[in-house]
């Protein structure tokens, strides 16, 4: 009968050791998916990051090319402007000089490209002065300056002045 009993005790007791080695096994597997649970919620949020900087890298291709649309639409616009003001408010010439007290800006509204700038452009020029007096006269851009807009209402406003 006591081997009986002893026997049962060691069945009691592989039976508990079983049971807790299953026990710490779920623990271990329920804190494993807990753990993965987390790294997809991660992985799932990096994702919306993605889908967001995606979203706003299409937004900013978007508008560099309907910057550059308008920017095409404003050449053609000074383009056509100064063809006007050049045959018709400048008598035909292709450049005009506006003066100041600093120095002078040169508007060649039509004729030959200087290095990669076409016409119309612009040269900006300082007066370089010595006692008060105008010494020489440089220019300040290295290169032709592209004609904008509010280029093109400087031009036309002086022209206007002078007819009046």
């Amino acid at each position: 009968m006591q081997s009986i009993v002893n026997e049962v005790n060691k069945f009691k007791l592989g039976f508990f050791a079983v049971t807790f080695l299953v026990i710490i096994a779920i623990v271990i597997i329920t804190e494993r998916q807990t753990n993965l649970i987390e790294e997809i919620k991660k992985a799932y949020e990096v994702e919306k990051k993605i889908e967001n900087t995606k979203k706003i890298i299409n937004e900013v291709k978007e508008e560099i090319e309907s910057n550059e649309n308008k920017n095409n639409e404003d050449e053609e616009f000074v383009e056509n402007e100064s063809e006007l003001i050049k045959n018709s408010l400048n008598k035909g010439r292709n450049s005009l000089t506006i003066k100041n007290k600093d120095g002078h800006i040169r508007y060649d509204l039509d004729g030959k490209t200087h290095g990669e700038i076409s016409t119309p452009h612009k040269h900006i020029y300082k007066n370089n002065l010595q006692n008060g007096e105008i010494k020489s006269v440089s220019e300040i851009s290295e290169s032709p300056i592209p004609i904008k807009n509010k280029d093109i209402d400087i031009i036309k406003n002086y022209l206007l002045k002078l007819k009046k």
